[in-house]
């Protein structure tokens, strides 16, 4: 197969092969990042889970971004596909310490309204 530089793309697919493969149980990170990594021929490290999900956002993903996992604790992720009728919370965790998470929107039915434009 050849490589593709598509991450959002394969992280859609290898999340719904894994997701077969551990039933109910959430995907740990580790390994989410290992096989997306190996499958789109980029390093480990340039894999942002987080940029991926419904229910968590980091400071340079907004408006367009394609959600295809739900944040289930640390290091744990459950792969629901893109279209997902999500409805919950979408939190932002700074990086700094000590700054608590915050939540920045709301997903009603699989659509978002951000709440916090700081």
């Amino acid at each position: 197969m050849a490589k593709s530089l598509d991450i959002p793309g394969t992280c859609d697919r290898v999340g719904r092969r894994l997701q077969v493969e551990y039933g109910n149980k959430p995907i740990p990170a580790a390994v989410l990042i290992e096989t997306i990594a190996a499958e789109c021929g980029c390093p480990p490290d340039s894999v942002f889970l987080t940029d991926h999900c419904y229910n968590r956002i980091t400071n340079s993903v907004r408006l367009g971004h394609s959600p295809v996992f739900i944040y289930e604790g640390p290091g744990l992720f459950r792969h629901v596909g893109l279209g997902y009728p999500y409805t919950g919370p979408l939190h932002h965790k700074p990086k700094g310490k000590g700054e608590p998470k915050r939540v920045v929107g709301q997903w009603t039915t699989g659509q978002l309204k951000y709440t916090y434009s700081g």
